[in-house]
């Protein structure tokens, strides 16, 4: 992927835990940045999806979704549902 520079501006702040955040994760400011652009868009393109799977098939049902998720987690190493499971419910929280 090629890269354009873009000038952008933000609160203070926010560029302070941007700087810290990119820090932590041993990234630039700008890779930083990017990856939260492309997660941000990611997830946009799945509500876009998902939308689109319900208006064309209806809602999905709360109780085959339940089955389907305890399913997946009897079928995977505990240490990959432990890790999977934080992750689901902060997706799910942060919504």
């Amino acid at each position: 992927m090629t890269a354009k520079k873009v000038t952008v501006s933000f609160p203070s702040e926010l560029v302070l835990e941007i700087r810290t955040n990119a820090a932590r994760d041993g990234e630039s400011f700008s890779a930083w940045l990017t990856e939260a652009a492309a997660r941000r868009i990611r997830d946009q393109r799945l509500d876009e999806f998902n939308k689109a799977m319900e208006a064309e098939f209806g809602p999905v049902d709360p109780a085959r979704v339940e089955e389907l998720r305890r399913a997946w987690f009897r079928s995977r190493p505990e240490w990959l549902v432990n890790h999977s499971m934080t992750t689901v419910c902060w997706s799910y929280g942060s919504h």
